[in-house]
């Protein structure tokens, strides 16, 4: 997330610089926005055409979404952690709440009540909070099921 400087509001004019017409933006006003950039995979790879011929293509890839199972995080440092509760159709859920359970690092499975938050519309959600007692390595997250939502069944 990286924030950018943006022209807003502006307009073209054409104007006279150096005896010809050229066309500038005036007007309008700065603002900050937040934009998530990101730099897409590029190759370039070798595609057969015909016999004996070959041509050198760019080949693009999209970023994909890593998903972490853990992630340390310092003595006391916030930590992070976002969500999507769907059904098993892929439907969002929204609105249910989410409680999320901690234990230290310790292997004695010790779980502490974190903070709870609440899905949105689309049925994300997202915490920051500090973990407390140590490490944040086992994470448990269950929401509370509806009379509506069952859960899913091998037919």
């Amino acid at each position: 997330m990286v924030k950018e400087r943006v022209r807003v509001g502006w307009h073209w004019v054409t104007v006279r610089r150096h005896g010809k017409l050229k066309r500038v933006k005036r007007g309008g006003r700065i603002e900050i926005v937040k934009v998530v950039k990101y730099k897409e995979r590029c190759s370039r790879e070798r595609v057969k055409v015909a016999r004996h011929r070959w041509r050198e293509e760019s080949v693009c890839h999209k970023p994909r979404l890593v998903l972490k199972s853990r992630e340390r995080v310092g003595f006391g440092k916030a930590v992070i952690v976002h969500g999507l509760l769907i059904t098993t159709q892929g439907v969002p859920i929204p609105n249910p709440p989410v409680s999320i359970l901690t234990a230290p690092n310790n292997g004695l499975m010790q779980y502490a009540q974190a903070p709870a938050v609440t899905t949105g519309s689309h049925g994300s959600w997202v915490v920051r909070f500090r973990p407390v007692r140590g490490g944040l390595s086992p994470l448990r997250t269950t929401a509370r099921r509806r009379s509506s939502h069952r859960p899913a069944r091998r037919a």
